[in-house]
């Protein structure tokens, strides 16, 4: 199953952490004249794109300042996007040494384990999340993800509703809790529910990128020719675009919902595009491929639900707000 659905909770920033930065990442009460002069450096090294030179800067900042939990989520943020998941999670890791109950840190450090395969220690993070925060939904919405990729699915229904019960004024959370319980019902084959669940994420959150991928590669892919709907998928993915034009994984809906519609040389353009694309790992590359092969035979792709291992492009690591693909 792909990112669109089933885990884009998991390798892609979701709002839902970003809310909480500014509540569990504030900045110092009075900030050190030593620090200036690397808080700067930092922020134009990220500007022009000199993350490795960030990061060093973040570092001195630790030295200078070691307990100032701003610091390490900025330096664990960079190690994510550079994509030393690792250290990442040891970033986040000393976060929690200092504040043991920093919401934002457990839930970015149970993404990562995830991200990692680290699936028991996800889950542990999740569910102490849910412990230490019982009227916050980040730990269930993350929790919901993490059952439906061990297959649990009722389970993943039953986190994403008490993730909807417990901040129904969350938008993020309840973006979240309905891609969720979407990609719980998509691999119960309950389809009509996934679209009905999209099209309620896409409602709450209009600026979710992942809602309208998710929602037009369904409508475009899905087995069962009742639920399929090039037209609307072809509104939402539009919608996507819009919101992130460089998001190769875009580009990949762009060139199914193009088959879709019997557009099968548009389609064959878009996925020879995300080809182009250099950090495709190998198993991404060949997903791809194949789905270009369909394309130039002038079939379109249809995704099956399967209880086994993820579709490779799902299993894309890499994280936020600073996606890359």
């Amino acid at each position: 199953m792909r990112a669109r659905l089933l885990i884009a909770l998991v390798t892609t920033a979701t709002a839902t952490a970003a809310a909480s930065e500014a509540r569990d990442f504030p900045p110092p009460a009075t900030i050190k004249p030593s620090l200036v002069p690397w808080i700067e450096r930092a922020e134009d090294h990220e500007k022009t794109g000199q993350l490795q030179a960030a990061i060093s800067d973040y570092k001195e900042m630790i030295r200078l300042d070691p307990r100032t939990v701003l610091w390490w989520a900025g330096l664990a943020r960079l190690f994510e996007e550079t994509r030393q998941y690792d250290k990442a999670i040891g970033a986040w890791s000393k976060i929690l040494e200092f504040e043991s109950t920093n919401l934002g840190a457990r839930f970015m450090r149970a993404r990562l384990y995830a991200l990692v395969g680290a699936h028991d220690k996800a889950m542990t993070d999740a569910s102490e999340l849910i412990r230490q925060h019982p009227n916050r939904a980040a730990g269930y919405t993350l929790r919901a993800a993490f059952y439906n990729d061990k297959h649990d699915y009722q389970k993943a229904i039953a986190d994403a509703n008490r993730a909807l019960q417990t901040e129904p004024r969350n938008v993020a959370a309840c973006s979240d809790a309905y891609l969720a319980r979407a990609g719980a019902f998509l691999y119960l084959k309950r389809y009509n529910q996934a679209v009905a669940d999209l099209l309620e994420a896409v409602k709450v959150d209009p600026k979710s990128t992942d809602a309208f991928n998710s929602l037009a590669w369904l409508l475009a892919t899905c087995p069962d020719s009742t639920v399929r709907n090039g037209t609307k998928a072809t509104e939402h993915i539009s919608r996507a675009l819009q919101l992130d034009p460089n998001k190769w994984a875009l580009w990949d809906t762009r060139a199914a919902v193009f088959a879709e519609n019997g557009d099968f040389e548009n389609a064959a353009k878009w996925e020879e595009r995300c080809l182009q694309r250099k950090d495709l790992s190998e198993a991404e590359r060949h997903k791809t491929t194949e789905r270009l092969a369909l394309y130039r035979a002038r079939k379109p792709y249809r995704e099956e639900p399967k209880s086994g291992k993820p579709d490779p492009v799902s299993e894309r690591k890499k994280v936020p707000p600073f996606e890359q693909r």
